[in-house]
C-alpha cells in the first residue's frame, strides 16, 4: 500500500479556494497515474483530520457533483465540516474542549477565506451542502471527542450522510483532545485510534492485514507542482 500526502498552499498567503483546487489536482494526478512509476491505483482511501476534513469532504462532494469516480471509503478525524461555527456543541463543549475556542476558529476561517467568502457556503463548508445526493458518501469512517467544539459537526454530517445511504459510523471518544490521533505514540487513545482507522482501510479496500509492521512501503508527497497535468482549465 502506497501513502501519498499532497502538498497544498495555504491561507493567508493563498486563499480558499487554493489548497482545495491543489487537493482535487493531486486526487486526480494519483488516480491516473499512480506513485513513483507503480501503476494507478484500483482503490483510494482518504485521511482527514480538523480542518482538512472539510477539504476531504468537499473533494468527495465535487466528485459526486461531476459524476467521477469516488474514493473506496473516507476517514474524518475531528472533522471541521461548518467553517461559521454554528454548530450547538461550540456552546455546550465550550467549557470542556482544552484547545479549540470558537472566536479563535471563526479568526482563522476569516482568513482561509480571505475576507470575502461567506463561511456558510456549501463549497467550503460541507456540512451546509442541501441535503441528498452530495452527501452520497463511500464508506466513511469518522471519530471526534465528545467534549470537542466539533462533535456536533460530526454527528450532523453522519445523519446527512446516512440519509443518503451512505454507510458511515461515528466512533465517540473521551479522555482524549481535538484530532488526538497526531499524539501517537504519545497516547495511548491515539494508537487506539489510529489502529481502528487502519482496521477499516483494510476492510474496505480488501487489504491484507500486514504479519509484522515496518517501514511504509511508500511515502510520497505530491505538490502541486507535480499534479499540475491534473489541474483543469481555469
Amino acid at each position: 500500500m502506497a501513502i501519498a500526502t499532497p502538498v497544498m498552499r495555504l491561507a493567508p498567503e493563498h486563499p480558499y479556494p487554493a489548497a482545495l483546487d491543489d487537493l482535487k489536482a493531486a486526487y486526480s494526478y494519483l488516480a491516473q497515474n499512480g506513485i513513483h512509476e507503480q501503476p494507478p491505483p484500483t482503490r483510494i482511501g482518504l485521511f482527514a483530520e480538523s480542518s482538512g476534513g472539510a477539504l476531504a469532504a468537499s473533494l468527495v462532494q465535487s466528485q459526486i457533483a461531476a459524476s467521477e469516480p469516488l474514493p473506496a471509503c473516507v476517514v474524518l478525524a475531528s472533522p471541521w465540516l461548518d467553517l461559521s461555527c454554528e454548530g450547538g456543541s461550540f456552546l455546550v463543549n465550550e467549557a470542556y474542549d482544552l484547545m479549540m475556542r470558537k472566536d479563535r476558529m471563526q479568526g482563522i476561517a476569516k482568513a482561509y477565506l480571505g475576507g470575502t467568502i461567506d463561511p456558510t457556503d456549501p463549497l467550503c463548508s460541507p456540512l451546509l451542502a442541501p441535503m441528498g445526493p452530495a452527501f452520497a458518501f463511500p464508506p466513511t469512517l469518522i471519530h471526534v471527542c465528545q467534549n470537542e467544539l466539533l462533535l456536533d459537526d460530526a454527528l450532523m454530517f453522519a445523519e446527512h450522510c446516512r440519509a443518503a445511504g451512505c454507510d458511515i459510523t461515528v466512533k465517540e471518544f473521551d479522555q482524549a483532545l481535538h484530532a488526538w490521533h497526531t499524539y501517537f505514540p504519545i497516547m495511548p487513545v491515539a494508537e487506539q485510534a489510529l489502529g481502528e482507522a487502519a482496521a477499516f482501510f483494510r476492510a474496505q479496500m480488501q487489504l491484507r492485514a500486514p504479519d509484522t509492521w515496518g517501514p511504509l512501503e511508500t511515502l510520497a508527497e505530491v505538490d502541486a507542482e507535480d499534479a499540475e497535468g491534473a489541474r483543469s482549465p481555469e
